[in-house]
């Protein structure tokens, strides 16, 4: 498209250098990578992808100072994150949305999504009420925030994901809430789901047929790819408005939303992760989500 991308880990100690200063009340932010120096203004565009901040193991140091140094670097580095500049995606904003799901239905039923009727809870009580009072036969039970680790060795995983219980189950197990909080909801059934990728104001949308597969069925993040279709397809405009609204409300640049499709046709509003996943969405559909990206980056603030 013309442009070289710079990219920085800031996990790569030694690799770039930060400078940030307050010039008459305003931040002044200068990275320098390689031979190269990157000035950010409030109006460069900036995508903050996942970043993984420094850890005392990146350091070659004693255990105190590799501490230290840790500590002072992802200091900067938030400092960085949160200089005046055009950021896919705002900081604040994206930790607020991935860490609190409940604020996300908030915000989906203000713009006219449907959403799931959702409790978060660590009593048995009030978990007991809701399952016995909701008019599902299955409940959805899954965490407040996802969680992974790998297991043995970089193939086989130990995570947490939705789980899918009868009522009755779900009212044997409903001690176990005691020890954490969790989200049960109405268990929605599906046709097929939607993975919707905004950048900006571009929107790609995926039809995901989970049903397919009985391992995708509940969660498609058991992940059974290569027996579940994916298909691009296009979204009413009342929806595509919808999600958009969405994510001018949240102060979002770019997200990958979640939604359920029932065998009536109702579009369910599941959630947006800030910074999800969509490359396996390209290898399968041709989707030219990175490419919207670069757009978005190239675009005159």
């Amino acid at each position: 498209m013309g442009a070289a991308p710079v990219c920085v880990n800031p996990q790569l100690i030694g690799g770039h250098s930060i400078s940030i200063s307050t010039e008459v009340g305003r931040l002044a932010v200068r990275l320098r990578v390689g031979d190269s120096e990157i000035r950010i203004a409030p109006t460069t565009r900036v995508l903050r992808r996942r970043p993984k901040l420094p850890r005392p193991s990146d350091f070659a140091a004693t255990a105190e100072f590799a501490e230290f140094s840790a500590m002072q670097y992802r200091a900067a580095w938030l400092a960085l994150f949160s200089a005046p500049a055009v950021w896919m995606n705002d900081l604040t904003s994206s930790r607020r949305l991935e860490t609190d799901k409940m604020r996300q239905q908030i915000i989906a039923g203000r713009v006219g999504l449907r959403t799931i009727p959702t409790l978060c809870t660590d009593n048995v009580d009030e978990f007991t009420s809701f399952v016995a009072s909701t008019e599902s036969e299955f409940v959805s039970v899954k965490s407040m925030r996802s969680w992974h680790t790998e297991v043995l060795d970089d193939t086989r995983s130990f995570g947490t994901f939705t789980r899918r219980l009868g009522r009755a189950e779900a009212l044997r197990l409903g001690s176990q809430v005691a020890h954490a909080p969790v989200i049960v909801q109405p268990y929605i059934p599906k046709a097929f789901e939607l993975r919707v990728t905004v950048v900006g104001g571009a929107i790609t949308a995926c039809r995901i047929d989970s049903q397919a597969s009985a391992i995708f069925m509940v969660d498609w993040r058991h992940y059974d790819i290569e027996n579940v279709r994916h298909d691009l397809v296009e979204l009413a405009p009342e929806v595509e408005a919808q999600l958009l609204a969405f994510m001018k409300l949240s102060d979002l640049l770019f997200g990958a939303i979640d939604l359920i499709v029932s065998p009536g046709g109702e579009i369910h509003f599941v959630e947006i992760n800030p910074s999800g996943q969509y490359g396996w969405i390209e290898s399968m559909t041709g989707a030219d989500i990175s490419g919207d990206i670069a757009r978005w980056l190239l675009a005159q603030s």
